[in-house]
């Protein structure tokens, strides 16, 4: 074998490592908001996401899973620093989307419900949170985000399709593409 093919294989491994690394640290990195709508990097879905299938544990009293509407799914965990830091703006959107016809979920991941119930007793919630007590991989692969990390926040259509992905913490930009996500039909019926 030439040494110039020697030279150019071993240079693309470490193009290829490289990006592979900075790739991986963007994604894992909590201070970095990566918003993806339907289909940008990956094929449209067509399945639904249908979270009464799922085994949740009501977390906050009369938890109801909202039918029929958007639906703006969090995924956090109590340990999460992120997720504390989001906590409130999060509330906050909630009330927004709210006025714009969009129910909010929490789905508390990778902790017992001691955990969760005591970070919720600190931190209340105005929309209902669950345990998701098993199956968070095929959850996740649904909802096209990784289970690699949170916070996640994720829009479903009323019909429960993936709209938006935020995966990291939210940013204040956020609230205004989680309006513009939702389909003009959805939004003038809920707004007039």
């Amino acid at each position: 074998m030439k040494k110039s093919h020697i030279l150019r294989a071993v240079g693309w491994f470490g193009v290829g490592l490289v990006a592979g690394a900075i790739v991986f640290l963007l994604q894992r990195s909590p201070h970095l908001t990566v918003v993806r709508p339907l289909g940008a990097g990956r094929p449209i879905t067509p399945h639904r996401v249908e979270l009464h299938r799922y085994p949740l544990l009501p977390l906050t009293p009369g938890a109801v899973i909202p039918q029929g509407k958007p639906l703006l799914v969090n995924l956090w965990a109590p340990w999460c620093g992120p997720c504390l830091e989001e906590w409130q703006p999060l509330q906050n959107l909630s009330r927004r989307l709210e006025s714009h016809g969009t129910a909010t979920l929490g789905l508390a991941v990778a902790t017992n419900a001691a955990a969760a119930r005591s970070f919720l007793h600190q931190h209340p919630s105005r929309y209902p949170v669950y345990l998701l007590r098993a199956h968070l991989r095929r959850l996740a692969t649904r909802l096209g985000i990784q289970v690699a990390g949170i916070p996640d926040t994720v829009l479903l259509s009323a019909r429960g399709r993936v709209l938006l992905v935020v995966s990291g913490k939210l940013r204040a930009g956020d609230v205004k593409r989680f309006l513009d996500a939702l389909p003009k039909k959805e939004r003038q019926s809920r707004i007039n």
